[in-house]
């Protein structure tokens, strides 16, 4: 679901026009931003365990500028019982400074700094996310 997200996240403007087979594709596709550092950065801050299982190893409520995101516009399918979607990459946010220099200077000074988001479900279980 992760990767279901994310991906809708990053071609909802371009869905009905084009398929996207690679990360050329996308940087055709997608304004300037600080996508692909973002998506370097998230890419570490997962851990997979060996039954497939994916982890955030970071508080998606707080952590790195990360907060629910409410899906109120109905982009998304309704997450998995217990589930809740997380967006991260608004370097607006006080606590985004926590990110690594390369996404939060990646762009700056352009229309695309700060345009990047990643968008997840997560769930909390045993103290764990």
């Amino acid at each position: 679901s992760l990767c279901v997200a994310l991906l809708l996240i990053l071609t909802s403007a371009q869905a009905a026009r084009q398929t996207l087979n690679s990360i050329s594709d996308i940087k055709r596709c997608v304004p300037q931003s600080n996508i692909l550092e973002l998506l370097r950065w998230f890419a570490d801050m997962v851990n997979i365990d060996h039954y497939g299982t994916m982890r955030v190893t970071f508080n998606p409520n707080s952590e790195y500028g990360s907060h629910h995101y409410g899906n109120y516009e109905g982009i998304l399918d309704r997450p998995s019982w217990g589930y809740r979607y997380y967006t991260v990459g608004n370097l607006h946010e006080d606590s985004s400074e926590r990110l690594p220099s390369y996404v939060r200077n990646a762009w700056s000074g352009t229309d695309g700094w700060s345009r990047a988001r990643i968008v997840f479900s997560a769930t909390q279980t045993n103290g764990r996310w």
